[in-house]
């Protein structure tokens, strides 16, 4: 059981929990920049848990 005033990390979690308590995003997309297509990185950023076989890490690698 949850305290009263847990907030969720999604909103289907907070559903699983029975509650509308969620953040949308913990993360300031303005501290990124403007993504650039054209020029080719060396990297990229895969922002989940890669161990999910739902969250598609294969994909995102085959991808970049």
């Amino acid at each position: 059981m949850f305290h009263e005033n847990s907030i969720f990390v999604s909103q289907n979690h907070a559903r699983r929990h029975n509650s509308d308590s969620f953040v949308y995003n913990g993360l300031d997309w303005d501290d990124y920049g403007d993504t650039n297509f054209v020029k080719k990185d060396e990297y990229f950023h895969f922002l989940a848990n890669a161990a999910w076989k739902v969250k598609n890490l294969k994909g995102a690698i085959k991808a970049c």
